[in-house]
């Protein structure tokens, strides 16, 4: 069972909330899987009901020491979460998601996207990279789409592991970061990387921006806040499942 706080918009504590209060500052979603829920993916943030995710499909549900997940062992299961507030993608953002690679074949399997469909495509995807002979072959990848150019940063190691894995993404000023389970992965700073990439299409878990690499695996609770995390909330991320919303009894 999830103990709510009741934030409005990651502000205003009360008695009893989460573990880790500061990750409420600039908390704009966070779907933390509370299990079978119909077609409706539920966001605990203070924006409510506005950023709760439409599920396409049947994706299996199963729990864990996470809590809930998702079981998706057929494409197009995923959930698209409306475009009703700002996502801060014009400055500072970090997005979280726990994943669990299934068995993956000769292409790329996308995780999270919050990216256009038309025009420049200004916006990211996260995703497995998982084509056989590809440089990057079972990385994880966070490409980041800044209408001019692409910039990816990128896993040290392989995650096509069977493992659970927790992704934390941001952009901090002109630097693109990542924490893979609580450690600090490659980044790129350069002039250009704060281009503003806001968008109005969807975010998307499970599927990418056209409709398609759909995730397989598991996936479990994501969150998006409106400013960069420090280093030590990335990791608390990792650390504690639950650092966002507790699950009673943790």
């Amino acid at each position: 069972m999830i103990e709510l706080p009741s934030y409005h918009n990651g502000f205003a504590p009360r008695d009893g909330a989460p573990k880790h209060p500061s990750l409420w500052q600039g908390l704009v979603g966070c779907w933390p899987m509370l299990g079978p829920t119909g077609a409706t993916l539920p966001n605990v943030s203070g924006y409510g009901a506005a950023l709760d995710g439409v599920i396409t499909g049947a994706p299996a549900w199963g729990t864990s020491e996470r809590g809930w997940h998702w079981d998706i062992s057929w494409p197009t299961n995923y959930a698209l979460v409306p475009d009703a507030v700002d996502w801060g993608m014009a400055g500072d953002f970090t997005a979280s998601i726990w994943f669990r690679p299934g068995t993956l074949g000769n292409t790329d399997y996308h995780i999270l996207s919050k990216r256009k469909v038309a025009a420049d495509n200004e916006g990211i995807n996260l995703y497995i990279e998982h084509s056989t002979g590809d440089a990057d072959e079972n990385k994880l990848i966070w490409l980041t789409d800044l209408g001019a150019s692409n910039k990816n940063v990128k896993s040290a190691g392989s995650v096509d592991d069977g493992a659970w894995h927790c992704a934390v993404i941001q952009r901090s000023g002109t630097t693109l970061a990542m924490w893979l389970d609580g450690v600090a992965q490659t980044s790129d700073t350069n002039a250009g990387n704060d281009a503003d990439i806001s968008n109005t299409d969807s975010l998307r878990l499970g599927i990418n921006q056209s409709a398609a690499n759909y995730w397989l695996g598991q996936l479990g609770p994501a969150a998006w806040w409106s400013r960069a995390l420090a280093p030590q909330e990335a990791r608390l991320l990792y650390d504690d499942p639950h650092a966002v919303v507790r699950m009673e009894g943790q």
